[in-house]
């Protein structure tokens, strides 16, 4: 009879055995081999839905591992190595500030893919125009995996799309507000991807001279911050904006040394610690899995509110001008409005119906208005900057009014209340910041309208409109995920394949010509779209994205404009979100 130890030795020779097969076929396996910077590395060769090939490179090392002494500081640049490194097939995930934990999580995360129609023996040839994309989620969650951001409807329009890995929630937005815990890896991660993009996209076809910079919700908003850092100068030369900018409500931290030692407090109540240099070695050398646990406590406490949305998330980006390698070199809003950035061009645009994905829990959205209705005062957002009560009922109290009028409420009026968190969370910032660029540079404003069956979402709710928060995005990426799958492309009707090409080729145009309707095309119905300009004859011009495109003014000035009045009476100087 065989003892236990016997089938353990066997198994353990059988696991060894594995390994060796996946290092000998990664090895010896035809791929393409590129030499980068750092280093050989292989990837292998894909198709398209309509048969094109292209090439895939996942899971390059763009920075050291941030670990151990990296915890909490900017990124490095990573070790040479002198072997092929394998990039066939590798889904890296940072550590997310969510309850489930994916296997692809780590905190060795800084990591890219390049996704390229043709490969080069020299950078003589690198033409093609070049996609960098950083996701959405808060800054707390987001992933870059292959399921997620296929680039395979992109590779048919001859880009060069690279997704880009950063650290998210405490790892790459925790600080102490001063140098000894900085925040803003995250950013500075995107950073630094984009420096690795200068050096080594030529090698994939791509032209290190016209590289765009995307991104979706708080990627969005990333894309803002980069062209708000003039550091950045070279690094890229235009930007697209879907539904998320530097001036949400959500997207910047006032407070983030609270946020820190809170942290520490739900790893280890017992300890007792009063300067940063103490709390950056307790954080250094805990487990990353408690870090990350401690993390969703600290984002859990408002779960059942708006506070976090409306003030700022607790793990984001944060003021650090007065620091030595600033991410932010002033206040957002006062940036902005002074020209003070990168003068690059921009498409921005928002969904038609940012927040409607609340009806999904219709009784909490329900339980929300009806707080609102009996505290005004919570409308108004610490970004105001006022913290005298009775002011803050008065402000609150006109800003209801914008919504609803005399008696009503917006428990009674839920599509009301659907609107008030959209233009509050996403379109007043998202337009502001067009309104504010365009004094500067061209710029692209748009609404995506079509409800369309690839956007997979079927909610409808009388008196609102229907296309939600990231929802576009499905007509981009292709996409094997839970949420949406568009991968068999023949179960979509006509109209959705139509709006998928439009959409794609007014990206790829604004990456190639800077102009998302160079020429006219019976695809874009052979229209053209004008920049904006705020102060033009008819209004403001942006697009509306729906089953046809077309022209239109003033984009949610039924609202925009009556909170723009009270922003700019009673919001109180420096500003930072809008």
């Amino acid at each position: 009879m065989c003892r236990p130890d016997f089938f353990v030795a066997m198994y353990n020779y059988v696991a060894f055995c594995l390994v060796l097969i996946n290092l000998f076929h990664s090895i010896f396996s035809e791929g393409p081999i590129v030499k980068i910077s750092d280093g050989d590395i292989k990837g292998r060769e894909s198709r398209t839905p309509e048969g094109k090939p292209f090439f895939i490179f996942q899971g390059i090392p763009f920075a050291a591992p941030p670990i151990g002494d990296l915890r909490f500081a900017d990124p490095q640049e990573p070790a040479k190595w002198t072997y092929v490194k394998d990039c066939t097939d590798k889904n890296v995930v940072c550590y997310q500030s969510r309850s489930y934990l994916s296997e692809f999580e780590t905190e060795d995360c800084l990591v890219l893919n390049v996704y390229t129609p043709k490969l080069l023996q020299n950078n003589t040839d690198s033409d093609l125009a070049v996609m960098v994309y950083f996701y959405g989620g808060g800054y707390y969650i987001g992933n870059m995996t292959f399921d997620a951001y296929g680039p395979d409807f992109f590779m048919d329009k001859d880009v060069v799309i690279v997704t880009v890995n950063y650290r998210v929630g405490p790892f790459g937005f925790l600080s102490t507000g001063d140098e000894v815990i900085s925040g803003n890896f995250g950013l500075k991660d995107q950073q630094l991807a984009l420096k690795w993009v200068q050096k080594n996209i030529g090698v994939f076809g791509g032209d290190p001279d016209k590289v765009t910079i995307f991104g979706n919700s708080a990627g969005s908003a990333s894309v803002g911050f980069q062209i708000l850092n003039k550091k950045n100068k070279g690094l890229f030369r235009a930007g697209i904006m879907s539904s998320g900018s530097p001036l949400g409500s959500w997207s910047f931290q006032k407070h983030p040394e609270k946020t820190a030692f809170l942290t520490a407090k739900f790893i280890d109540n017992s300890k007792s610690m009063k300067t940063s240099e103490e709390l950056l070695e307790y954080l250094r050398s805990v487990p990353a899995s408690d870090l990350r646990k401690a993390s969703i406590q600290v984002l859990g406490q408002d779960a059942f509110e708006v506070k976090q949305e409306f003030n700022g998330y607790y793990y984001g980006p944060v003021l650090d001008s007065q620091l030595k390698n600033c991410a932010l070199e002033g206040h957002i809003y006062e940036l902005l409005q002074s020209g003070n950035f990168m003068h690059l061009p921009i498409m921005i645009g928002i969904t038609s119906e940012e927040s409607l994905t609340t009806i999904d829990a219709i009784d909490f959205f329900k339980h929300l208005m009806k707080k609102f209705d009996s505290n005004n005062e919570l409308l108004v957002s610490d970004h105001f900057n006022i913290f005298d009560n009775s002011q803050k009922k008065h402000i609150g109290n006109l800003i209801h009014q914008i919504y609803v009028e005399g008696n009503s409420t917006l428990e009674e009026n839920l599509p009301k209340g659907i609107r008030l968190l959209g233009d509050q969370m996403m379109n007043y910032a998202v337009i502001k910041h067009a309104y504010f660029a365009s004094d500067y540079n061209d710029v692209f404003l748009y609404q995506f309208s079509y409800d369309g069956m690839m956007g997979n979402y079927s909610g409808h709710l009388d008196g609102a409109d229907a296309v939600v928060h990231t929802e576009d995005m499905n007509y981009i990426w292709r996409r094997n995920i839970p949420s949406a799958n568009n991968m068999d492309l023949q179960k979509f009707p006509e109209s959705d394949l139509i709006v998928q090409k439009r959409l794609l080729t007014l990206y790829t145009n604004f990456a190639k010509y800077l102009n998302p309707t160079h020429e006219k095309i019976p695809l874009l119905q052979n229209i053209t779209w004008p920049t904006l300009n705020s102060r033009g004859k008819n209004g403001a011009v942006y697009m509306d994205i729906n089953s046809d495109l077309e022209i239109k003014t003033n984009l949610k000035h039924d609202t925009y404009l009556k909170w723009d009045k009270i922003f700019v009476k009673y919001a109180v100087k420096p500003l930072d979100a809008y």
